[in-house]
C-alpha cells in the first residue's frame, strides 16, 4: 500500500483542478462564518433564503410526461395552523424536494377545505358571516405556511368555498343524480343537538358520540339525500388488491373492514300503501326474494315508526320479482323462534318454505303460509331488474350503508335540486350551476341554525326546470367530505371553467404518487375519494380507478391537556402546580394532565410562528422529523431542541473547519497519512449512507432513519485529519453527497452551508460530480458509485444473516439466484452446511433500485436442487 506524504501533493497541480468560483457572484457574504453560531444567525440566512425560494417556479405545466404529484391532505381554515399540521407538510415538503433533485416535475399544491360547521360555530360566537371568518382564515394560514417557505404551487391553490370550485362540486353531483346514485329518503339519522345537524353512521363513534361536538347523538325521522355509494363497494373492495400493500402501510386492511366482504345483495322494496317510502333487506342468495313471505323488523327500527297503533300487517312491502305483498312484523326478545339478523341490518326476510327457523317463526306470530313460484327468474335477472328499477341489487357487505350527505346547515355546497310539486324533484340544469348560497343581510342575526336563511329568503323560490311552475330550491347543503373527496382532481386544472377538469390532464397527472395525511381520516376521507374515483373512471372522464399511488399516513403531534373530572380542559394560564400535582387557579380543583392530539378544543396547540421565532426553521423542520418515524405519533418536548441544535452546530464547524484548511496552508510539520485507506473508509461510509438514506426516500419515508444516518455521517467527516480534508477528493465527495442528502430535510440550512462548500479554494472534484455554479436545490440526487462493492447476504436454516460475497454495483442487476448460490457453495466456510436449496431472493428489484445490499433466503436440503 503506497504512503502519501501531503507535502509533496500540494506540489501536484495535475492533481487540483480550478474551476471559475461562485465567489464572484456570492449571495451571502463570507462574513457568516465568522459570526457568532447561534438562532439569530441561522435565521438571518433563513430569512435570506426564503426570498430566493419564494422566486424559484417548481412545476412545469410542459413536462407533465414527467410529473410527480406529492399531495398532503389540505387544511381546515380554522384560524391558526398548529405543530400538527406542520408535521404533516414538513413531511411532504421533504419528499417534494427530494424527488425534485432527482429530475422529477414534482406537483405539490395546496388549497383549502374551507366549508363546515366549524365557521359556522364561529360565525355565530362572533357575529361575523361565515365567509368573512374563513377568508380572514385562509389569509393567516397561509402566511403561516409561507414563514416555513415550503415548496407549494400556490399557482394552484384552490378554495371549496369558492363558487368557482363547488359548481363542480354540484356537477359532479348531478352527475351522480344522472346515473341513479342520488335518492331522497326517509330515514332514522343521527342529529347532533349541539351542532344542530344530521350526522352520517361512519361520523358517530362506536358509543353513539359525535366526532364534532362530542356529544350523544338522537334519533331522529328525516327526509334526506343520500349517495348510493353500495354499488361500487365490491369494486372498492376488490381494488384494494390493485395498491401496493407496503406502500398503504396497513390502510387496504383498514378499508376492507370497513367496506366489508361483498358476501349479499341489498333490495330496496316500496312500503304499501306508503308508496314514497321503502325498506331495505339484504340477502345472500337473491332467489330468497321468490320464496319470501314475510319481513321482520327490529323494535328500534325507523319502520316500526310508520306502524302507529295499526297491526303491523297494515303496512306490507312489495316484492317486485314476482308481485306478491310481505306482511312486516316486529320481532321482540320474548318470541322463542330465533331470527339472525344480518349484521348491522334491522330487516329480516323470512321464506318458510325453505327456512326452518323461518318456519317456526311464522307460526308463531300465525302467519299464514302459501306456496310461492320460485321458477318464474334466475339470479342474473333478478340483479338486472333490480338495476333496472334502481333498487340495488348488486354485491355489497351487510354492514355497509349508502352516503347520507344532507346537512341541515348554510355554509356548504347547495344542493342542486329543486322541488317541483307537479314534477318532483328536478336537477338544476348544468348550464346554470352554480347556485350559490344567498348572502347574509347586514342587520340580520347571526343565529345558530344558519340554514334557516335559505328557508327564509327569496332564494328559495324558483321555477320548474321541466314544467316551468313555480318550484322551492333544496334547503340543505352537502356534507363537506363530498367537497374534499375530488378536490385533488380540481388542482391538476383549477381554472377550467368548461368542467371540473380536463380529462387529457388529469389522465396524464393523476394518479397521486405519494398522498400525506392523518390515519384517522383513512376510513371516511379515503373511502369517499377511491368512491367518487371510481365513479368519474365509470363515466369515461378518467383513465384510473385508483386516485393514490402511495399513502403516508402520519401519527399526531401529542401535546400535554389539563382537564377535571367533568372532561372540560383547561388553558395553560388556567392552571397552577403544586408539587407534582396540577390544579385549576379559580376553584382549585385537581386536574388531570394527559397526552392528546394538539387542537384548540383541548389548548394544547403549539403556535408555529413562537417555535420558529426560538428555535429556526430548519431546526424546527429537523426537529418533526429526527426522533419518530412518520407513522408514528410523537410527544412534544422542547427539551429535545438542544439535541438538533448541537447537531447543526457540529455541521456548521465542518464546513468553517474545511474552509479553514482549503484557504490556508498547513503549518508545521506534515505527518505521513494512508490518504488510500483514508479515503477507502470515507467512500465506505458516503456509498452506505447514501444507499440508506436513498432507500427511505424512495420506499419506507422514514425520515428517523435518514436523520440518523446523517447524524453518523456528521461524526464521520469530523474525523479525518486536516490534511485529508485539505488534499482528499474522496473527502470532498463525501461532503458535498452529505449537504445534497441533508436538504430535502433542511433546505435553508443546508444551502447555507452549500455556499460555504462551494466558496472554498483548490477544488478537486470535477464539474460530473458536482454542479458548482447551481444553488443547492437544483443538484442533481448522487448515485452510488457504479464500482462500488455491494455485500450480499444469505439467510440460512438457523435464521441468521451471513456475508457470502460481494457484488459491483454497476452489475447489480446481472446477479441472480443462481450467481448467490455459486457464492454459498464455493465458500469453504459453509461447505459443512451444503448441500443447499435457495428459496427466495428478499426483493431483488426493490434492493436494485436503491442500491441496498441483497438478501437471500436459504435452507439446509437433503438434495441438492434448481433453484426457485
Amino acid at each position: 500500500m503506497k504512503l502519501w506524504n501531503t507535502t509533496s501533493i500540494l506540489k501536484k497541480s495535475a492533481l487540483v483542478t480550478k474551476y471559475p468560483s461562485i465567489c464572484s457572484c456570492r449571495l451571502l457574504s463570507n462574513d457568516i462564518w465568522k459570526k457568532k453560531v447561534d438562532v439569530k444567525l441561522y435565521k438571518e440566512t433563513e430569512n435570506y433564503w426564503k426570498k430566493k425560494f419564494a422566486e424559484q417556479s417548481y412545476f412545469d405545466k410542459t413536462k407533465l410526461d414527467e410529473k410527480f404529484y406529492v399531495l398532503s391532505m389540505f387544511p381546515y381554515p380554522s384560524g391558526n395552523l398548529h405543530m400538527g399540521h406542520v408535521r404533516v407538510y414538513t413531511i411532504s415538503d421533504a419528499l417534494a424536494l427530494y424527488h425534485r433533485m432527482n429530475g422529477k416535475n414534482v406537483f405539490q399544491p395546496m388549497g383549502w377545505d374551507a366549508f363546515g360547521l366549524p365557521a359556522e360555530n364561529a360565525a355565530f360566537e362572533r357575529q361575523i358571516a361565515p365567509n368573512v371568518w374563513t377568508k380572514q382564515n385562509i389569509e393567516h394560514m397561509k402566511k403561516q405556511l409561507r414563514e416555513f417557505s415550503f415548496s407549494f404551487d400556490w399557482d394552484h391553490e384552490i378554495n371549496t368555498s369558492d363558487p368557482e370550485y363547488y359548481r363542480w362540486t354540484q356537477y359532479i353531483f348531478l352527475k351522480m343524480y344522472e346515473a341513479g346514485l342520488v335518492y331522497r329518503r326517509e330515514a332514522l339519522v343521527n342529529w347532533d343537538p349541539v351542532d344542530e345537524t344530521v350526522l352520517a353512521d361512519e361520523q358517530v363513534d362506536e358509543n353513539g358520540y359525535s366526532w364534532r361536538s362530542g356529544v350523544k347523538v338522537e334519533k331522529r325521522i328525516l327526509n334526506q339525500w343520500f349517495i348510493r355509494t353500495t354499488k361500487f363497494a365490491k369494486d372498492l373492495y376488490d381494488g384494494l388488491n390493485d395498491v401496493d400493500q407496503d406502500t398503504w402501510d396497513g390502510i387496504p386492511e383498514f378499508q376492507r373492514n370497513w367496506i366489508g366482504k361483498c358476501n349479499g345483495y341489498s333490495f330496496d322494496l316500496i312500503l304499501h300503501p306508503k308508496m314514497e317510502k321503502y325498506i331495505s333487506v339484504w340477502v345472500e342468495d337473491p332467489l330468497v326474494l321468490l320464496n319470501a313471505e314475510f319481513i321482520v323488523i327490529k323494535p328500534d327500527s325507523y319502520i316500526c315508526s310508520l306502524l302507529d297503533d295499526q297491526s303491523s300487517e297494515n303496512i306490507e312491502a312489495k316484492n317486485p320479482f314476482n308481485n306478491r305483498t310481505l306482511p312486516i312484523y316486529v320481532y321482540n326478545e320474548g318470541m322463542t323462534s330465533k331470527i339472525d339478523f344480518p349484521i348491522e341490518r334491522d330487516t329480516y326476510l323470512g321464506a318458510p318454505s325453505i327456512n326452518e327457523s323461518d318456519k317456526q317463526f311464522a307460526e308463531e306470530v300465525n302467519h299464514s303460509s302459501s306456496k310461492v313460484s320460485n321458477d318464474s327468474l334466475n339470479v342474473r335477472q333478478i340483479l338486472e331488474k333490480a338495476e333496472n328499477l334502481r333498487i340495488g341489487g348488486y354485491p355489497v357487505s351487510s354492514k355497509l350503508k349508502d352516503w347520507l350527505i344532507s346537512r341541515q346547515r348554510y355554509w356548504g355546497t347547495p344542493i342542486p335540486l329543486i322541488q317541483c310539486p307537479k314534477c318532483g324533484p328536478q336537477p338544476v340544469p348544468l348550464e346554470d350551476l352554480p347556485v350559490t348560497l344567498p348572502p347574509i343581510p347586514k342587520d340580520r342575526q347571526i343565529n345558530k341554525n344558519l340554514n334557516k336563511l335559505l328557508w327564509e329568503s327569496d332564494w328559495r323560490n324558483t321555477s320548474c326546470p321541466k314544467c316551468g311552475g313555480k318550484a322551492v330550491r333544496e334547503t340543505d347543503t352537502m356534507d363537506t367530505f363530498v367537497d374534499s373527496c375530488w378536490y385533488f382532481l380540481r388542482y391538476v386544472d383549477h381554472k377550467n371553467d368548461v368542467g371540473p377538469f380536463d380529462s387529457d390532464i388529469a389522465n396524464k397527472m393523476l394518479p397521486v404518487d405519494i398522498y400525506v395525511g392523518g390515519k384517522e381520516h383513512a376510513h371516511l376521507h379515503l373511502y369517499y375519494a377511491r368512491f367518487i374515483s371510481y365513479f368519474l373512471h365509470s363515466i369515461g372522464l378518467t383513465n384510473f380507478r385508483e386516485p393514490f399511488t402511495n399513502l403516508l399516513c402520519q401519527g399526531k403531534v401529542r401535546n400535554k391537556t389539563y382537564k377535571n373530572s367533568r372532561g372540560r380542559y383547561f388553558k395553560p394560564e388556567e392552571i397552577e402546580f403544586k408539587g407534582n400535582k396540577v390544579f385549576s387557579k379559580d376553584s382549585n380543583e385537581e386536574l388531570t394532565c394527559t397526552w392528546e392530539k394538539m387542537g384548540k378544543s383541548s389548548y394544547n396547540g403549539i403556535e408555529p410562528s413562537i417555535v420558529i421565532g426560538q428555535y429556526g426553521i430548519d431546526t424546527t423542520r429537523i426537529f418533526l422529523l429526527h426522533e419518530y418515524s412518520p407513522i408514528e405519533s410523537m410527544d412534544w418536548d422542547t427539551k429535545k431542541f438542544a439535541i438538533i441544535q448541537k447537531w447543526q452546530y457540529r455541521m456548521w464547524l465542518t464546513i468553517t473547519d474545511f474552509l479553514r484548511v482549503r484557504s490556508n496552508p498547513l503549518k508545521g510539520p506534515q505527518p505521513v497519512i494512508n490518504m488510500q485507506e483514508e479515503e477507502l473508509v470515507l467512500r465506505k461510509a458516503r456509498n452506505s449512507s447514501l444507499g440508506e438514506i436513498t432507500h427511505h426516500y424512495e420506499k419506507t419515508r422514514n425520515f428517523a432513519s435518514i436523520s440518523y444516518a446523517l447524524l453518523n455521517q456528521t461524526m464521520i467527516l469530523r474525523k479525518p485529519a486536516r490534511e485529508v480534508r485539505k488534499y482528499s477528493k474522496e473527502y470532498e465527495k463525501s461532503l458535498a453527497t452529505f449537504l445534497i442528502t441533508l436538504a430535502p430535510l433542511a433546505p435553508h440550512f443546508a444551502s447555507t452551508l452549500w455556499q460555504g462548500f462551494v466558496s472554498a479554494p483548490d477544488r478537486i472534484c470535477g464539474v460530473d460530480e458536482i454542479n458548482w455554479d447551481e444553488n443547492m436545490l437544483k443538484q442533481k440526487w448522487p448515485k452510488v458509485d457504479p464500482d462500488y462493492m455491494l455485500p450480499v447476504y444469505c439467510r440460512f436454516g438457523d435464521g441468521k444473516l451471513y456475508e457470502i460475497g460481494h457484488v459491483m454495483n454497476q452489475h447489480l442487476s446481472e446477479f441472480s439466484l443462481e450467481d448467490a448460490l455459486n457464492l454459498v457453495q464455493t465458500n469453504h466456510r459453509y461447505q459443512k452446511l451444503s448441500p443447499f436449496k435457495l428459496l427466495k431472493l428478499v426483493g431483488l428489484r426493490k434492493h436494485q433500485e436503491y442500491n441496498a445490499t441483497l438478501h437471500f433466503d436459504i435452507i439446509k436440503s437433503e438434495k441438492r436442487t434448481d433453484y426457485e
